[in-house]
């Protein structure tokens, strides 16, 4: 490694993991995260060597790496929140089974070993070019166990199984270029292409994990509280009146994993994990009071029993919480010496199904905060959809498109409530741009939003005069439905008087596409014999140039047009609508048009570049929530 120091020690090392896929480019600001309060870790390489003999010779037929080397990790870290567990990708919320989203293929992250010079914290660096770095590809959990212990912090520990480590010095990255990603591509057993990116927001942990400012600077073994059901086999009192003095836990959850391997790959095409396991919780404590029962009702109790354990801080806030079921006792064992008291141990195995058994949880969320309000906004629950939407808008925030948009609707749930919130601003409220559904008709569904054309629409509150502080504007929509309406026929948007100045969109009329932004007679750009079942952007990007996309399944437009004569007019003072376009204060509907919506957003102006880069955040999105697929696919 080309940086010289005299050592490397404990300060000078920062561990980092990727999102998955791991053998995805990691370029965006927070693609990289740093795994917090690290107290000792491990790497060990174990390339096994073919060496067959044969009859005949003394010598070995061959001498080759006929496998993949396997790379073991092993971290330790001191158990503060929840934040850790989120970021290896436990589901840490406390509703279901810790382990339910491991199980899926294409879960697996890199791990990234930073080594900044002496006197060096990585945290504190601008440049991070001329690192040392250790690159973990293909990084799957194989344990998970958590300790703790009188007089001592509590632990928790994780050990991974990987496909490659990679030795390198960090270059700096660019989109197509830079320092190389260790994934291996398992599909195809290719080494993966893309790079990563190393930059001061990696190690701002309130970036991507929330309630980071209230969270304790360490939990107190006198802080832990267990809640345990009373064996009926007897033995060691737990709870009650006269409780044993507990004095320190183990919890350990090894999980059994299958490679599967094919024709066609040097590399397993995955890693399975498989369900049930079978956890161990020990206990060792000193004797208090003992409880009558008689081992041989062993066959006859089938009793299980659940347990409970909640780590809190000095406010005896709970920052995190186990909680074990179905526990079965199977080793007890006591000891008296002289001058010691008489102490025990007990262990309990329990089975852990995919989607239950055991449950850990904290304040920590690893969803972006403005996504968690959101959630809440709009009452979204359901895990997979706040993935997606957490994905949605790390996306935009890494492509810095976040700051252009004014309006997002994702149009997620099934009802007007749901549907009206804007993700940018989450408030119900005119000046945060939240829908006003207006007239009767409108179909709230799970896949969109439809005005039957009649008499619907809703009000956005966006006003392109008041509210864009210069010509530069977008929109773009997802339009679930192909359907071409004679004459002068707009979908979103508004106009002044005699539309001296507008701002529309009409997504097929006369079979023509067409985007107004402000004059139409010189600023109108249009696409003419489109299937408008397709995801549009209309963008205003200068004062003199614009763009009409039209994408179905590729980054690459199915039609396009462009505008570089664009003049700098006026825009026009009125609300924008959805549905209908607002003229100069009147809803006027698009004659006999029937539009379905999948996603809406407007603000400022965006690049041919940028409009692409919506383009693939929106695709994912639906993919992610397996909606509208079929214009993507």
């Amino acid at each position: 490694m080309p940086n010289s120091r005299n050592r490397v020690i404990y300060a000078g090392n920062t561990v980092l993991i990727s999102d998955y896929p791991c053998w995805n480019s990691q370029t965006g600001d927070y693609d990289l995260k740093l795994l917090q309060r690290i107290q000792s870790s491990s790497i060990s390489i174990d390339s096994p060597i073919t060496r067959p003999k044969q009859i005949g010779s003394s010598d070995f037929t061959f001498d080759r790496y006929l496998n993949y080397p396997t790379v073991k990790v092993n971290l330790s870290y001191y158990l503060s929140d929840n934040s850790n567990e989120l970021l290896f990708g436990l589901n840490a919320t406390g509703n279901e089974g810790a382990f339910k989203n491991l199980r899926p293929a294409e879960r697996d992250r890199n791990l990234f070993f930073v080594f900044s010079n002496e006197n060096e914290d990585a945290s504190f660096l601008n440049n991070y070019t001329g690192l040392d770095v250790f690159g973990i590809g293909n990084a799957f959990v194989t344990n998970y166990s958590i300790s703790a212990a009188v007089n001592s912090i509590p632990t928790a520990s994780v050990s991974f199984d990987a496909v490659n480590i990679v030795y390198q010095t960090y270059t700096g990255y660019t989109i197509n270029d830079g320092t190389e990603i260790p994934a291996i591509r398992l599909s195809d057993g290719e080494k993966a292409t893309g790079s990563y990116k190393l930059n001061p927001d990696n190690f701002d942990t309130s970036n991507y994990l929330s309630k980071q400012n209230i969270k304790p600077s360490a939990l107190k073994p006198g802080n832990l509280i267990l809640s345990l059901q009373q064996p009926v086999l007897g033995g060691v009192q737990y709870s009650g009146g006269v409780n044993a003095y507990i004095t320190s836990l183990q919890i350990d959850i090894p999980l059994e994993r299958k490679d599967l391997n094919g024709f066609g790959s040097n590399y397993p095409y995955d890693k399975r994990i498989i369900f049930p396991l079978v956890g161990t919780l020990s206990f060792e404590g000193v004797f208090s009071k003992s409880v009558s029962g008689d081992f041989s009702n062993l066959f006859l109790d089938e009793n299980n029993y659940d347990m409970s354990f909640y780590f809190k801080d000095d406010d005896q806030n709970t920052k995190f919480f186990i909680e074990i079921l179905d526990c079965k006792i199977e080793n007890q064992s006591f000891d008296l010496s002289i001058g010691n008291n008489l102490s025990f141990s007990s262990q309990f195995t329990f089975k852990v199904s995919e989607l239950d058994g055991f449950r850990i949880s904290g304040q920590a969320d690893v969803y972006d905060s403005t996504a968690i309000e959101y959630f809440e906004a709009a009452n979204i629950t359901n895990e997979t959809t706040k993935l997606a939407v957490n994905r949605f808008v790390n996306s935009l925030k890494n492509n810095t498109l976040w700051d252009k948009m004014s309006g997002i609707y994702p149009f997620i749930g099934a009802t007007a409530n749901s549907h009206k919130f804007n993700l940018k601003n989450p408030l119900d409220s005119d000046s945060a741009y939240r829908l006003s559904f207006q007239g009767a008709g409108t179909v709230h569904t799970t896949s969109g939003v439809e005005f039957l054309g009649s008499n619907d629409y809703a009000n956005t509150f966006f006003n392109p005069n008041d509210d864009l502080s210069g010509n530069p504007v977008h929109i773009s929509v997802l339009n679930l439905q192909d359907a071409n309406v004679a004459g002068d026929s707009p979908d979103i948007g508004c106009q002044a008087q005699y539309g001296l100045t507008r701002f529309m969109l009409y997504l097929e009329a006369d079979n023509t596409v067409a985007f107004d932004a402000y004059d139409y007679s010189t600023n109108r750009i249009s696409i003419s014999n489109p299937n408008s079942q397709a995801f549009y952007v209309g963008t205003k990007e200068s004062n003199s140039v614009g763009h009409l996309l039209l994408f179905r399944n590729s980054i690459i437009p199915v039609q396009s047009a462009k505008n570089i004569n664009m003049t700098s007019v006026s825009r026009p003072d009125y609300d924008m609508y959805i549905g209908a376009i607002n003229n100069y204060g009147t809803a006027s509907f698009a004659s006999t048009s029937n539009r379905k919506f999948g996603f809406l957003s407007f603000g400022d102006g965006l690049t041919s570049g940028e409009s692409v880069q919506l383009y693939s955040a929106v695709k994912q999105l639906q993919l992610d929530l397996n909606r509208n697929t079929e214009i993507f696919i």
